[in-house]
């Protein structure tokens, strides 16, 4: 078993493989109609997230933080689909490279992943969501922020990153529905106790 703690950062056999992993949809909606598409709607802007997530969680910790959201994840929809061990140790090596990448760490994700390698720091979006997906996504992360025990403060300036994140996230055709806000103040009064 992988240690979700330590960076592989080497060429592995699956890494061409495993972009077909980062694409997790729940539902493809099929449209027999042609009829014009509505107009995207505007995406906001996604704060860098505070260097101090970095600072005091280190490396270790934010990798221990993804590996526990992408566990939780492993028992949804979003990915029950990709249940081989391998591909789950790879995609969460590669979400974890992004986090730590966003935060101010080294450029794993942009030296080894990005399809637009040596852009810019987080260029490229490790999953794709569709609104169901997203939903997921956001449950699964608040209480994967319980899991690790993260302090107040620091769960919220994951979220304040991490929902707005999310939107880019969408696939395009989210994207032209309009979108759904989930601030972190509202969402921490919907769960008063932490997950089991």
């Amino acid at each position: 078993m992988v240690n979700p703690a330590t960076p592989t950062h080497l060429p592995s056999a699956c890494a061409r493989a495993c972009v077909a992993t980062l694409r997790w949809p729940v539902r493809q909606i099929e449209h027999t109609e042609r009829s014009p598409s509505p107009p995207m709607v505007a995406m906001p802007a996604v704060p860098a997230p505070p260097h101090r997530l970095l600072a005091l969680c280190g490396e270790v910790g934010l990798r221990r933080l993804v590996h526990r959201h992408m566990t939780r994840l492993r028992l949804t929809p979003l990915l029950a689909s990709h249940d081989g061990p391998e591909c789950f140790a790879c995609v969460t090596e590669r979400v974890g490279d992004f986090v730590i990448e966003s935060c101010g760490g080294p450029l794993y994700w942009s030296q080894h992943h990005s399809p637009h390698r040596g852009v810019s720091a987080g260029a490229g979006w490790p999953v794709l969501l569709d609104e169901i997906g997203r939903e997921i996504w956001l449950v699964q992360l608040w209480h994967s922020l319980d899991d690790v025990g993260l302090p107040d403060a620091l769960r919220a300036d994951v979220w304040r990153w991490a929902e707005p994140l999310s939107l880019h996230l969408l696939v395009p055709r989210a994207r032209q529905t309009g979108v759904r806000r989930y601030p972190f103040e509202r969402v921490r009064s919907w769960f008063t106790t932490p997950s089991a």
